[in-house]
């Protein structure tokens, strides 16, 4: 998305990048804080109870022109809401603010919030992806509730890239190495615990999805109309 967000760029994500592997899965998530009324149960809840209180109607993201920052935006946009954006450095210092009733609702990685929703201290509305998510079976999509449908998560993997020009036998090698690690019982319990799933992908399907992505990313950046020079 960045090559979308940011007029210029010091690399360039397919010429300077050879895919390696993917390391695990992962979605992103709206979650509320005590600032909502405990009544306030889903997105469209949401969305509704915002319009309602718009000097309330506000929502954190860990950065200007994050994905996470998008995704807001474009559930705002298709809702025809006004949220007014939070842009902090890092989820941390965001999900403090959630908590202690600062903000409205914060948009981070689903892992991020898992242990303040065990505790009571926030509720996850919606998450990303095609499907739900095993860590929070009950939260239904964001597709479900027909809004931010289009946030290009559903291919989202965290992995690594070498540099490119490194060669082919290199790559694979890399790959194998990398597989074999995220394939052990005590990797896949670590990402877990952190609101990942592991999965490896080959370099030629990482190539694939990123090229899906970046299409994909272009149609959000342009119905947000966001840019860094914005």
């Amino acid at each position: 998305m960045y090559p979308f967000v940011y007029s210029k760029l010091d690399y360039d994500p397919f010429a300077d990048l050879a895919p390696v592997a993917t390391v695990a899965t992962t979605t992103d998530a709206l979650a509320l804080g005590p600032l909502v009324p405990p009544s306030v149960r889903g997105l469209r809840d949401f969305l509704a109870w915002a319009k309602e209180h718009p000097e309330h109607a506000s929502f954190g993201s860990p950065g200007t022109g994050t994905p996470l920052h998008l995704l807001g935006a474009l559930v705002a946009k298709e809702a025809g809401v006004y949220l007014r954006h939070v842009a902090y450095r890092g989820a941390a210092p965001g999900v403090t603010d959630l908590i202690g009733g600062q903000i409205a609702c914060m948009a981070a990685p689903t892992g991020t919030f898992l242990s303040f929703q065990k505790a009571g201290k926030l509720r996850i509305i919606a998450t990303s992806g095609p499907q739900r998510t095993p860590f929070t079976p009950d939260t239904p999509t964001f597709a479900e509730q027909k809004f931010g449908a289009d946030y290009p998560a559903g291919d989202q993997w965290l992995g690594f890239f070498a540099p490119s020009g490194v060669s082919p036998q290199t790559v694979s090698r890399l790959h194998q190495m990398v597989a074999e690690a995220v394939n052990r019982k005590a990797v896949a319990e670590a990402l877990a615990s952190l609101g990942l799933v592991a999965h490896s992908l080959t370099p030629q399907a990482m190539a694939s999805s990123l090229r899906k992505q970046h299409e994909k990313w272009w149609e959000v950046v342009r119905r947000v109309g966001f840019t860094a020079e914005s």
